[in-house]
């Protein structure tokens, strides 16, 4: 059902004939009679003041109307008290999740004003649908000779968009000031799903930004700085192809592109995945990023010692800019169990209060954290090892008959490849590696990942890359 939300003055209104595309209405000197003709809304909602309600225009809409009309009082607006009314009536006036076609046409003073606040606010709190915002322009009127008793061709405007600029750089601000891509990102899917269902255009590429502008901000709050980077780049080259869309189907983001574009072009870069100067270089204009939108950055420093020994960058460098940090104690330097968080004072004791709260409380945790010290003390170093045990699986897989993998991506303990070549799934292998021994893990239908690790010796390597030969040549 489609509510219309009228507004109506004591002023002279002249008898004209309203058109909205090529529609016109029966010649009338009160808009809201032509957009009911026009709009066809199943009710209709007009706000009068006092005076108005006892005015010969209120009888006439009255007539006209019959059942469908409801009249609500409002005050003059000589005021901000009454303003504020005027505000609430028309946003009470609407319920949850209805469609609505506000008019501005005989609203006086600062009403329209108001009913453009009341539509923003409604699109928001109550996911209100708002159709249109109606004007009818009688300053825009042509001459109408083939009815005497008109004043003239009245077009309708549709003011809605200006409504749709307002939401479009709330959702702006709230990306380019804290990361939050929300709501644009919202804004881009409702216009691209709204212009197909009314088959008003077919965008290709509105829903698609909007989506990675959503993974761009996921990525961001739960501090995951390659997929950061990687979205960051696939958003700015979606955004390239799409200029036409925006000049076409959402003109505020023309404005606002630019914008975005700058402020996510540093963060950009499609090689993520590979530990490099340039990736550390981007890594460190992330947390730029986070600390100029006063954003908090945590880092998960899970294999931070890996990370550290693989570049010959210390782990303080890496965790100078984060507010906290996260380390592992099993992962690589072999304790039996064990991580530890960094951060202020206040952090660690919050982080002590939601410990316990969770249930994560241990007694006697002494010798756990004797056996992290060791590590730290005596596994640090021995990290080479792992990495150099990866480097040597890498370079025997690359032997193998199907398989895929660039030794050169292999920086640390992790060795990723794929068998797409090979004719059989990562599952399929898993199975058969576990006949021979080896434990592998699948992490998509192609794709496997081994770790190298204090139990893995150099010995072990070469047993696990005959038990891949054997495997691999059936």
């Amino acid at each position: 059902m489609t509510t219309f939300l009228t507004f109506l003055g004591i002023g002279r209104y002249e008898t004209v004939t309203y058109f909205w595309g090529d529609k016109a209405a029966q010649p009338t000197h009160l808009f809201p009679i032509a957009a009911t003709e026009l709009f066809a809304p199943e009710r209709i909602v007009v706000f009068v003041t006092p005076q108005a309600r006892e005015s010969d225009h209120f009888k006439a809409l009255s007539t006209a109307l019959g059942d469908k009309l409801k009249p609500v009082d409002i005050p003059e607006g000589r005021s901000e008290a009454e303003l504020w009314e005027i505000f609430d009536q028309v946003a009470g006036a609407v319920g949850e999740g209805q469609t609505v076609i506000l008019d501005i046409t005989h609203a006086f003073r600062s009403i329209p004003l108001v009913v453009f606040t009341v539509a923003s606010y409604l699109r928001r709190t109550k996911k209100v649908t708002v159709r249109q915002i109606l004007y009818g322009a009688y300053e825009a009127r042509k001459p109408d000779n083939t009815l005497p008793e008109s004043k003239g061709l009245v077009p309708v405007f549709d003011l809605s968009p200006l409504v749709d600029l307002l939401d479009w750089t709330s959702g702006a601000e709230a990306l380019l000031k804290r990361g939050d891509a929300e709501l644009i990102a919202d804004n881009m899917t409702t216009t691209h799903q709204t212009l197909r269902h009314t088959k008003k255009g077919e965008p290709a590429r509105l829903k698609a930004l909007g989506k990675k502008l959503k993974e761009f901000s996921q990525a961001l709050h739960l501090s995951r700085p390659r997929e950061v980077m990687r979205v960051a780049h696939e958003f700015l080259e979606l955004l390239e192809g799409a200029r036409g869309e925006f000049e076409k189907w959402a003109k505020p983001f023309v404005l606002l592109a630019e914008e975005i574009r700058r402020d996510l072009e540093p963060l950009a870069f499609a090689e993520s995945d590979v530990l490099s100067r340039d990736n550390l270089d981007r890594q460190f204009r992330l947390v730029e990023y986070y600390l100029a939108k006063g954003l908090l950055v945590h880092l998960d420093g899970a294999r931070l010692w890996n990370a550290s020994i693989a570049t010959g960058i210390k782990p303080a460098v890496y965790a100078q800019y984060a507010d906290s940090v996260s380390v592992c104690l099993s992962k690589g330097l072999g304790a039996p169990i064990g991580s530890l968080i960094a951060g202020s004072k206040g952090l660690i004791e919050r982080a002590h209060r939601f410990r316990k709260m969770f249930g994560g409380g241990m007694r006697q945790a002494g010798i756990i954290a004797a056996a992290g010290i060791y590590a730290l003390d005596h596994h640090i170093e021995r990290l080479r090892e792992d990495h150099q045990n990866a480097q040597r699986l890498a370079m025997g897989l690359k032997r193998i008959k199907g398989v895929s993998i660039n030794p050169d991506h292999v920086e640390t303990n992790i060795v990723i490849f794929d068998i797409t070549r090979r004719g059989i799934t990562a599952s399929q292998l898993t199975e058969a590696m576990k006949s021979e021994g080896v434990l592998i893990h699948p992490i998509d239908k192609t794709q496997v990942r081994l770790v190298t690790h204090l139990d893995v010796s150099k010995e072990d390597i070469e047993i696990a890359l005959k038990a891949f030969e054997k495997v691999l040549s059936e």
